[in-house]
């Protein structure tokens, strides 16, 4: 018998905090790979997204399941950080429209997408500067939820 305050173990979130590296010698990047593994554990830092708004740009979050298990993915969670040297954000935003779903699941071994186009009504904090967020990548699996926190800059 559990006891009537007990969690289950999916109920637990795992926050994994993720600072991307910068890529300086970048204008954009609008591509983030992203693989996760067994137990919905994500090794190698994605890369931080460079998108701009002006050009109504689409990041795509493209995700691999090399895992045993199915799982469901979310980006979210957005935040802008007041001085882009913050570890993280701190003002909820929503600079992203979804052309398909902010979530997908993923059977063992298979890829899937996420989309977003920067929205052009997104208010940056200085409409003459980049925006720098950090947001989360949210990996539920049958045992698990383990919360990442990458991050990526909005440009004018």
């Amino acid at each position: 018998m559990v006891p009537e305050n007990a969690t289950l173990a999916s109920d637990v979130i795992e926050r994994v905090h993720l600072r991307s590296d910068p890529l300086p010698e970048l204008k954009f990047m609008t591509i983030v790979r992203v693989t996760i593994g067994p137990g919905g554990e994500i090794r190698k830092k994605p890369k931080k997204f460079y998108a701009s708004q002006k050009g109504r740009d689409i990041v795509t979050w493209a995700f691999t399941n090399a895992g045993n298990e199915p799982i469901t993915v979310t980006v979210g969670d957005f935040l802008r950080r007041v001085d882009c040297s913050d570890d993280e954000g701190s003002v909820p935003v929503m600079p992203f429209l979804w052309l398909n779903s902010d979530t997908l699941t993923l059977e063992p071994r298979a890829e899937g997408f996420i989309d977003g186009r920067v929205d052009p009504d997104y208010r940056r904090l200085n409409s003459d500067d980049e925006d720098c967020v950090s947001y989360s990548i949210k990996v539920v699996d049958s045992t698990k939820t383990i919360d990442y926190d990458p991050d990526g800059d909005i440009k004018p």
